[in-house]
């Protein structure tokens, strides 16, 4: 039985709300900003529930003080102190709003604060304000504490997608997921000061102890970029490795229905040849250590092929029974497809010395690390969507990966944690739970207290969600991936995956599918249903019974696609890229027609087959989001979309044009 089953939530009555004149007087003054005028025209959810202080001016902040240290990326969680009060913030997604917790003797739910649009990250600033960003808006909103309530007081426009934060006493630095970019804003003034761009999919940050370095994680890429903030320049690490032997299976997958002990021994691998990728950067966190500093990536280290057998030379094979591997003996598909990890990496003045670990061990099971956070004496703990789970390493360790803990069980979808002194707190999105823990024994939550929602049934966007990020299912794989391994926010991996049909890139589900049948890159399945059972094959999964795949399918139709792209200044280059791709010298509609997402939905042979491949012919892919997906075609061949048109003479004929004509034509495909 699920832990959170056992947990009472406490019945409240209705928070008190406050109206009076003089908020209503600000409002009207206000009302040139449509968003704080919109938000001040709302109830506002007290925190006289939780102190007992004696009124003050209404229209005046008071500061929320600190209640842990705060130092690495923001998430869903922020802790701070309202007139001594210890107090939990969270941003809550599923519902656009900020939730308060009171963590007093008695912890309870004490306020929802409506926001404009869905939140991704909270962070409590030295200034005493809240950081919120507003991931569909490219915003970030800043919440002052009120005698009568959290309320927007300043909001600032910034990158595509921003999800995560970290800072310094005066500057606020706002990475962007979608908008792959950095922006600075001033914590005094909320102005945006700055802007670098960064490669795909970055996802959190850190400052180093001088605060003249900005590392930043990525979902995809295999790669940390270290951003100096005195020129702007920006610099990669690579996070890929080699050489390590093949992990153990894991425990937890051994012994369960056919997948057990009686499957045969693999034939002995040369994984000195096998290079691994790393994926899932969602999560930094940073240790001071004396002059140098430490930073921690949780990582999942990916092999895309299987590894070569002892005394072969040739590359890896393309065409494989499985995803990145043979399916046949069991083990075999469990070694080192997927593996844990935190890579660390020592700090100073920029420089990074990366130090990776002697072998990969994939002891933890944290196939899927969202949030991340060290405590005062040298811990790392991550928390961990699929298992649900807090694990610990040792950050003074020379390895840290040898030193590794399971910790707590929390709610479904720990996407927060924060660390009080010999506590952590966890928020799990998906069960809208608070867990509190002991760091000393870190086996059973000392507390979970619910949301202000009556606990119900699921709805199937909601179990479909579960399954997605599920890392212990058979049904969906024979080694622990998830849907989300490969398809992080629905998204796509950057990799290209050896298959029963030869190499395969991995391609992007979110938004992308209401119009776009067939599916697979041949185009062999009519429906999203018939594919995923394909796909769940392919993985040695067992395959979901009726009810949880129409969950499945209900979640991925509704997976919020990336974010619209803004570029005003680039309006006219759009326009002219636009007759460029309609051209009839050009071609590219004749396929990628805009009516069914910019593909036709057929098979074409276009010379692009390659070493491996089964068949010549391949559907059309969808140009939706096109501009944020690479690398492209199906074997991943090319880096860029700008590679495509220069070097592609295999589809619409873009080698004739001028470099002014090519450059509108890639403005045009990045804004679809």
């Amino acid at each position: 039985m699920h832990m959170l089953r056992s947990v009472k939530t406490e019945s409240r009555p209705p928070p008190k709300i406050h109206m009076d004149a003089a908020r209503n007087f600000r409002a009207a003054h206000l009302s040139e900003d449509p968003m704080r005028a919109w938000l001040l025209a709302l109830p506002l959810l007290s925190l006289s529930s939780v102190v007992r202080a004696p009124a003050t001016d209404p229209l005046e902040p008071v500061a929320l003080t600190a209640l842990d240290e705060a130092s690495g990326p923001s998430h869903t969680l922020a802790l701070g102190r309202f007139r001594g009060e210890p107090l939990a913030f969270v941003a809550d997604e599923d519902r656009a709003a900020v939730l308060t917790f009171s963590l007093a003797k008695e912890p309870h739910f004490v306020a929802r604060t409506a926001l404009p649009s869905k939140p991704s990250s909270i962070r409590r600033l030295g200034s005493g304000e809240l950081a919120v960003t507003l991931r569909d808006q490219a915003k970030v909103v800043f919440l002052g504490a009120f005698a009568g309530g959290l309320r927007i007081v300043a909001s600032t426009d910034v990158c595509a997608e921003p999800v995560s934060t970290t800072s310094t006493d005066d500057t606020l630095f706002v990475v962007c997921a979608w908008g792959h970019a950095m922006d600075t804003v001033s914590i005094r003034t909320h102005a945006r000061l700055s802007r670098v761009d960064l490669p795909r999919e970055p996802r959190a940050a850190v400052l180093d102890q001088e605060g003249e370095h900005v590392y930043v994680s990525h979902a995809v890429g295999s790669r940390l970029s270290i951003v100096d903030r005195a020129s702007g320049q920006v610099r990669a690490e690579d996070l890929g490795v080699a050489g390590l032997p093949a992990p153990p299976p894991r425990e937890d997958f051994i012994g369960f229905g056919s997948f057990g002990m009686n499957d045969p021994e693999p034939p002995p691998t040369d994984e000195a040849h096998r290079p691994r990728t790393a994926t899932q950067g969602f999560s930094l966190a940073f240790l001071p250590a004396g002059t140098w500093g430490r930073v921690f990536l949780p990582e999942v280290l990916v092999s895309t092929t299987p590894a070569p057998r002892k005394g072969q030379r040739e590359a890896p094979p393309m065409r494989t029974s499985g995803y990145g591997g043979d399916l046949s003996g069991g083990i075999a598909a469990r070694r080192g497809s997927s593996v844990p990890a935190l890579a660390t990496m020592q700090t100073y003045e920029g420089k990074v010395r990366h130090a990776p670990s002697t072998e990969v061990r994939g002891t933890s099971s944290c196939l899927l690390p969202r949030a991340a956070v060290t405590t005062g004496d040298g811990r790392v703990l991550v928390t961990c969507l699929g298992s649900d789970r807090v694990v610990e390493y040792n950050g003074l360790a020379d390895d840290p990966d040898a030193h590794v803990r399971g910790l707590t069980g929390v709610g479904r979808g720990p996407t927060g944690i924060a660390v009080v002194g010999d506590e952590a707190v966890v928020w799990s999105s998906f069960d809208r739970v608070l867990t509190r823990f002991e760091l000393a024994s870190g086996l059973e939550p000392r507390f979970q207290v619910a949301s202000d929602e009556k606990e119900r049934e699921p709805d199937p966007f909601e179990v479909g969600r579960r399954l997605f990020h599920r890392t212990d299912s058979f049904n969906i794989s024979g080694d622990g991936r998830a849907c989300a391994s490969c398809h992080p926010d629905g998204r796509d991996d950057g990799l290209v995956w050896s298959s029963p049909d030869g190499p395969r890139q991995t391609p992007m589900l979110a938004g992308r599918l209401a119009t776009t049948a067939p599916f697979g890159w041949t185009g062999d399945a009519a429906t999203v249903r018939a594919h995923l059972k394909q796909t769940f094959a392919r993985l040695g999964g067992r395959g979901l019974d009726d009810k949880s795949l129409y969950a499945l399918l209900t979640y991925v139709a509704k997976m919020a696609p990336p974010p619209a792209p803004s570029a005003p200044a680039a309006s006219e280059a759009v326009t002219r890229g636009k007759h460029v791709f309609e051209s009839y010298n050009t071609g590219c509609s004749g396929c990628h027609g805009p009516g069914r997402g910019y593909t036709d939905g057929e098979k074409h042979d276009v010379g692009s087959a390659a070493r491996g491949d089964a068949q010549r012919s391949f559907e059309t892919p969808s140009l939706h989001a096109v501009g944020g997906t690479a690398p492209y075609f199906h074997d991943g061949r090319f880096a860029s979309l700008d590679d495509v048109l220069r070097h592609s003479p295999q589809m619409a004929d873009t080698s004739a044009l001028s470099p002014g004509e090519r450059g509108d034509l890639l403005a045009f495909l990045e804004s679809l």
